[in-house]
């Protein structure tokens, strides 16, 4: 879930009571915004991550954003070392090459929800007025 801390949250407070669609328009677009930074900064293998990466609504004001994939919190926050232990060895492929290891070491982080959240917090006020202060003004 998106989570704004704003200065001046009574003058928001008091928007968001007085224009609920402008500001679940306002919500929606900061998580269109996050949806469409994270395909962006996402390193694609096959796809299937960026794919993943959608948002729904929560309820009103509320949208989460996400990303599906299996692996999406691996490629996020990376993983410790990995080591078979049901099989003999692990399976996977690199450059086009089957590989079998008993252990692998671990695989830092590629974040790519967190810079996009941060991205989009910085466009917030800008969007906030746009969308809400002045189209408020009725």
């Amino acid at each position: 879930m998106i989570t704004f801390h704003v200065k001046g949250a009574e003058t928001l407070r008091s928007h968001v009571d007085r224009f609920p669609a402008d500001v679940d328009r306002f919500t929606q677009h900061i998580a269109l915004l996050v949806v469409e930074k994270a395909k962006e900064l996402v390193r694609v293998k096959t796809g299937a991550l960026r794919r993943s990466i959608d948002m729904i609504r929560v309820e009103p004001r509320h949208y989460l954003v996400r990303a599906t994939a299996r692996h999406a919190p691996w490629v996020e926050r990376g993983r410790g070392p990995v080591e078979a232990k049901q099989a003999k060895a692990l399976r996977f492929e690199v450059e086009g090459r089957i590989l079998f290891r008993r252990r692998v070491g671990p695989a830092r982080a590629r974040p790519f929800l967190r810079p996009a959240l941060e991205w989009a917090r910085a466009q917030a006020p800008d969007l906030f007025r746009r969308t809400v202060l002045f189209t408020g003004r009725r």
